[in-house]
């Protein structure tokens, strides 16, 4: 069996002593499908979400509170619709981190990525998961140039949606 598959992937014909039973379509269909399957492009590779403790190291700070306010501006390409922004909370927890109290609003930072060309999208991130406007939050942040990142991709952990 062993010979006829390697006589059919060198392209030689296949040996005239076949096993009983394995007629020389069923070679075929097989190195075919091999073939088929070995040139499906990969799909994209997502940043895959980080455990609860891997978001609780990684942060900064950890704060729970209420979605007020989704912004971004919107960059378009042939290939790419890229968002920036901030996502505006109003906090009503701190769980942890310093100098953000109770009914402070902070503004944490997104991008997000969608493919648009054509053909299967290349592999990377699509950035951050989003939660909506009137979400209970968990936002897990990293302190940075001034400001707050949301961890990727998963740094906003919704907890409750609007009723």
């Amino acid at each position: 069996m062993e010979q006829c598959f390697a006589a059919v992937a060198l392209g030689n014909h296949p040996p005239t002593d076949l096993p009983k039973g394995m007629p020389i379509m069923k070679l075929s269909i097989a190195t075919l499908l091999c073939i088929v399957f070995a040139s499906i492009p990969s799909v994209r590779a997502e940043v895959p979400n980080l455990r609860k403790d891997k978001l609780q190291e990684f942060s900064t700070h950890i704060v729970v509170g209420t979605v007020k306010l989704i912004a971004a501006e919107e960059d378009k390409s042939d290939r790419f619709i890229n968002k920036v922004g901030v996502v505006e909370i109003r906090i009503t927890k701190v769980e942890k981190g310093e100098k953000i109290e109770t009914g402070d609003s902070i503004y944490a930072r997104f991008w997000t990525q969608g493919f648009i060309g054509k053909g299967p999208p290349p592999p990377g991130s699509a950035g951050h998961l989003l939660p909506k406007k009137g979400d209970s939050v968990r936002a897990y942040l990293e302190k940075k140039d001034g400001g707050f990142d949301a961890l990727l991709p998963n740094g906003f952990e919704v907890i409750a949606k609007p009723k």
